[in-house]
């Protein structure tokens, strides 16, 4: 995944903070939950799908947040 994939799935710029990432990242992942989906009476099919698109986040929310955390 490019980064600017990863920013584009997480909709934020390529300038963005960690603290923009990641709140950008909790807010789409917590629409993908599956406990929310199964309070609203989603398919098992939609939830499944879900958990990908969650995965996905995941993937996201990790290469932009190696990228911006200063080296040691």
């Amino acid at each position: 995944m490019s980064q600017a994939t990863a920013c584009e799935l997480l909709q934020v710029s390529r300038r963005a903070t960690l603290a923009e990432i990641k709140q950008s990242y909790r807010r789409k992942v917590s629409q993908c939950h599956p406990d929310k989906l199964q309070a609203r009476k989603a398919s098992q099919a939609k939830i499944i799908e879900a958990q990908d698109m969650a995965q996905e986040l995941r993937r996201a929310y990790e290469l932009l947040a190696r990228l911006k955390k200063p080296l040691k």
